[in-house]
């Protein structure tokens, strides 16, 4: 309860001012607690919000209902707009380079189930594949960045064929593979 309280008061601190201007000190006088708490609970702001967003971000995706890597990324998407001023502030707060650090691993993970062969490690793919899996995941993160900086509604609809169309692709890459001469006629290959 403790946790949660400390990371409600900074939810809510973040609504008006910058990460930056929001000390442990202010958190705990808002939450009316001792400072002490703060530190048997967090190291730093920086490690609230990394709880936060495997709290109340990741541990609700890994359930059975989102092994679907299509309804994974689209509850994905409608969890970070149910609380997207804090994502947003967020996201401005620690960048783009440590944003796409903490998710890179989430989204591959996620996106390496589109794989037919059911591999379970990223590590236990091609060189091929793992650029490809790697091009998908960072695409789909800047996208959800992207959405979050231009401050507009998310478009359920087009999110939910973006998602379908890039799972598809992903789905879909072994013709690329088997037949590149067919997927594109205009590359000629050298040995």
């Amino acid at each position: 309860m403790t946790k949660e309280r400390i990371v409600e008061t900074l939810r809510d601190l973040m609504k008006e001012r910058p990460l930056n201007k929001i000390t442990v000190q202010n958190i705990m006088d808002r939450a009316n607690m001792k400072r002490q708490s703060f530190y048997y609970h967090f190291q730093d702001i920086y490690d609230v919000l990394d709880w936060e967003i495997n709290t109340n971000l990741i541990a609700p995706l890994s359930g059975p209902e989102n092994a679907d890597c299509e309804i994974w990324l689209y509850h994905m998407m409608v969890l970070i707009d149910s609380n997207r001023v804090f994502y947003r502030k967020t996201l401005v707060e620690v960048g783009r380079t440590l944003t796409m650090q903490k998710w890179l691993p989430v989204f591959s993970d996620k996106l390496l189930t589109l794989y037919p062969d059911k591999l379970q490690r990223v590590e236990e793919l091609s060189d091929n594949d793992r650029f490809a899996l790697e091009f998908f995941a960072r695409a789909a993160i800047n996208n959800l960045m992207d959405s979050l900086i231009d401050r507009k509604t998310f478009d359920y609809k087009t999110g939910r064929e973006r998602i379908h169309i890039l799972c598809s692709i992903l789905q879909g890459r072994r013709m690329f593979e088997q037949n590149p001469i067919v997927c594109f006629p205009y590359c000629t290959t050298t040995a």
